[in-house]
This record gives structure tokens, C-alpha cells and sequence, in this order.
């Protein structure tokens, strides 16, 4: 039981790092009247641009954990900062 909720919260702050990452990307980018629609939207370019980076460090021989969780860690602090905000916005 215990493995399966680490896979739970281990999926939780990988979905909110990618959200702290597409709010990165998308901070000076366009924004869509729905809320949902924006939140999917920041979901799906983080999760791209995590793909990305991840591919170029590693083709770049520049992929170890001591470089990569801080940048995970970070980005997932910025998305559940950006999630709280949202959840206090709604209704």
C-alpha cells in the first residue's frame, strides 16, 4: 500500500511540476477566458517542454539528478502555487 501512494504523490508533483513549467513558458502568452482551458493548456506545454529539456540534457550528456530535481522541485513549488491560486478562484 505504501508503494502505491508513493506512485500517487510522485504522479501529484509531477503533474505540478509540469504545471509550474507551462506557467514559466506561458507567462507572457495568450489567455483564454476559461479556466479550464488555461489550465490544460499550461498542463500540456509544461509536459512538452519538460519532454524537451529532458531530451536535451541527455543528448547533451548534461542529464544527473543533481541537476534535474532542483529544476523539478522549483517548477513543481511554482505550479502549486499557481494551482492554490486557482483553487481559491473558484466558485
Amino acid at each position: 500500500m505504501a508503494e502505491c501512494l508513493a506512485h500517487v504523490v510522485l504522479g501529484t508533483i509531477t503533474l505540478l511540476s509540469w504545471l509550474g513549467l507551462g506557467s514559466i513558458v506561458l507567462i507572457r502568452g495568450p489567455h483564454v477566458g476559461d479556466p479550464v482551458l488555461e489550465l490544460l493548456n499550461r498542463l500540456g506545454i509544461g509536459a512538452i517542454s519538460f519532454a524537451l529539456l529532458t531530451f536535451g540534457a541527455g543528448w547533451a550528456g548534461w542529464l544527473y539528478p543533481a541537476a534535474y530535481l532542483p529544476v523539478f522541485a522549483a517548477t513543481a513549488l511554482v505550479g502549486a502555487s499557481r494551482f492554490a491560486g486557482w483553487a481559491r478562484a473558484a466558485p
